[in-house]
C-alpha cells in the first residue's frame, strides 16, 4: 500500500510530464496541440485524478494511524510530525513549478504542496498564520547544503523579464555558463560574531544585569550597608521585513530550475542584507530595529569639530573607552568602510616612521578589521558635509539577530499587458544588543 508521500511524488512526476508537453506546444510555431499531445495530456490528467483520490484515502488512513499511535504512546506508521529536513527528497522541489502554480492560482501538488503544509504546521505551532504560501524556516538551509557553497556572494534583487537581456532575458532557453554574480554589499555582522536565534516564538526578553552588589568594609559589630544588584531585559519582537521581485511570465515558464532557485535565494540574501544594515545603522524608529550606531549607551570616539583623519591615539581610544565601561569584549572586531580601511593602511602612526595604523590592511591595533559599504560613508560633522565615514569596534557576540521562522510568499499584482507577475516575500526578524557598552563608534572620520 502506497504512502501519501509516495503518491505525492507520483503526482509530481506526472505533472512534470505535462509541463514538458505544454512547453513544447508553447515553443512551436503554430502553438497548437497535435493529436498525440492532446491524447497524452488527457491520459496524464486521468492518472493524476485517480492518484488524487488515492492520496485522499492515504491521508485519511495516516491521520487515523497517527491518532491511534498518539493514544497508545507509539509512533505512527508514517511520521507526519517530521522536521523540515525529513521532508521527502527536498531536491525534488521545483521553483518553476511552484511559481507557475502560484501565478496561475492553481492548488499546489506533490512536493511543493508538502513543503507548504510543513510551513502551515510550523506557523500554527507558533500561534501564527500564513497570508500566502509558506516555506518552513529551515527550507533554505536544506537547499543551501546542496548549492550555496558555489554561490557565496550576494546577488542583486531586480525585476526579471525575458525581453530585456540584462533583466532576465539572458537566462532563457540557451545554454549558459555559470552566472556572474551582481556586485552588492557583503553582510558582515554575522561574520563579525553576531549570534543568530532561529525559530523564535512571540516576544523574547533576554535578562540582563544592569547593576552589581557593592561590597564595603565595616566595623566588627557595625551593620553592613545593604546593596542589591539590579536587572533589566533586552527585548526583541518580530518585525516584518519584506522583499519583492517582479518575474516575467515567460521567464517563469522557460528558465531552468537552477535559475528559479537562484531568484528565490536572492530574496533570502536581501533579508540578510536588510538585517545586516539594521544591525549597523538601524534607526530604531517605527518597525525598524535599532542598530549599533544609534544605540543610546554606546561608547563614542570623536575626531574633531569638523571631523578629521584617524590617528593612532584615536585608534587606542576605541578600546580604552570599552574597557573603561567594564563591558565584555572577548572577541573585539572592527567594522568600517573600505575608505577607512585604505586610510588606516596608508596613514603613519607618527610622521616619517613608515609604521602605519594598519600594517597589513587586515588588522588594526591587533584586532581583525572587516569592511562593508553598509557602514555609512556620507555622514556630516560641522563643515564636513556628507563625507564622514563611520567605524565600529566591539564584541559582536553581544549582538543577537532573531528570526521567527516561516517565510510567507504572496502573489502580488499581475500586470498582464507587460507580462509581469509580482511575488512578495515576508519574514519576521529583529536585532538586539545585550551590552551596548561593548561597542565604541566614531562617525566623523574623513579618510580623504
Amino acid at each position: 500500500m502506497k504512502t501519501a508521500r509516495e503518491i505525492r511524488q507520483e503526482i509530481t512526476e506526472l505533472t512534470d510530464k505535462q509541463k514538458v508537453i505544454l512547453d513544447a506546444v508553447e515553443q512551436s510555431e503554430e502553438r497548437k496541440f497535435t493529436d498525440e499531445q492532446r491524447q497524452q495530456l488527457k491520459d496524464l490528467d486521468g492518472k493524476i485524478e485517480r492518484l488524487k483520490k488515492d492520496l485522499q484515502d492515504a491521508e485519511i488512513r495516516e491521520r487515523a494511524q497517527e491518532r491511534v499511535a498518539a493514544m497508545s504512546g507509539g509512533n505512527p506508521a508514517d511520521n507526519s510530525k517530521r522536521s523540515g529536513e525529513d521532508i521527502d527528497n527536498m531536491s525534488q522541489f521545483k521553483w518553476s513549478r511552484f511559481l507557475h502554480h502560484l501565478h496561475m492560482n492553481r492548488n499546489l501538488e506533490g512536493v511543493e504542496l508538502e513543503v507548504h503544509q510543513e510551513a502551515v504546521k510550523e506557523a500554527r505551532e507558533r500561534n501564527s498564520s500564513l497570508k500566502g504560501f509558506g516555506l518552513p524556516s529551515d527550507f533554505f538551509r536544506i537547499l543551501s547544503s546542496e548549492d550555496r557553497q558555489k554561490e557565496d556572494r550576494m546577488r542583486e534583487q531586480r525585476d526579471l523579464v525575458v525581453g530585456t537581456a540584462t533583466a532576465g532575458g539572458n537566462l532563457v532557453a540557451t545554454q549558459q555558463m555559470p552566472m556572474i554574480p551582481a556586485l552588492r554589499p557583503t553582510p558582515q555582522i554575522v561574520a563579525a560574531g553576531a549570534q543568530v536565534l532561529n525559530n523564535l516564538v512571540g516576544d523574547v526578553d533576554i535578562p540582563k544585569q544592569t547593576g552589581i552588589a557593592q561590597a564595603a568594609w565595616a566595623g566588627e559589630t557595625a551593620s553592613a550597608a545593604e546593596t542589591d544588584p539590579t536587572f533589566g531585559v533586552v527585548q526583541m519582537s518580530p518585525k516584518r521585513a519584506a522583499a519583492f521581485v517582479d518575474l516575467g511570465i515567460q521567464l517563469i515558464a522557460q528558465s531552468s530550475e537552477d535559475v528559479q532557485r537562484l531568484i528565490m535565494r536572492d530574496l533570502e540574501f536581501a533579508f540578510a542584507l536588510l538585517l545586516d544594515q539594521a544591525g549597523i545603522n538601524g534607526s530604531g524608529a517605527g518597525n525598524v530595529p535599532e542598530g549599533i550606531l544609534n544605540a543610546t549607551d554606546i561608547n563614542t570616539v570623536e575626531i574633531g569639530t569638523n571631523g578629521g583623519a584617524l590617528t593612532w591615539a584615536k585608534v587606542v581610544e576605541f578600546l580604552t573607552s570599552v574597557e573603561q565601561s567594564n563591558a565584555p569584549i572577548n572577541m573585539p572586531t572592527w567594522l568600517t568602510t573600505p575608505g577607512v580601511k585604505g586610510h588606516a593602511a596608508t596613514t603613519e602612526k607618527s610622521a616619517n616612521t613608515a609604521k602605519y595604523l594598519s600594517e597589513d590592511g587586515r588588522n588594526l591595533y591587533g584586532m581583525p578589521m572587516l569592511t562593508s559599504t553598509q557602514v555609512p560613508s556620507n555622514l556630516t560633522k560641522g563643515t564636513s558635509v556628507n563625507v564622514c565615514h563611520a567605524a565600529i569596534l566591539g564584541d559582536f557576540s553581544q549582538m543577537i539577530l532573531g528570526n521567527w521562522g516561516v517565510i510567507d510568499i504572496s502573489v502580488g499584482n499581475h500586470r498582464a499587458k507587460e507580462g509581469i507577475r509580482e511575488f512578495v516575500i515576508n519574514a519576521l526578524a529583529d536585532v538586539g544588543i545585550r551590552n551596548e557598552e561593548s561597542f565604541a563608534v566614531c562617525t566623523d572620520i574623513t579618510p580623504n
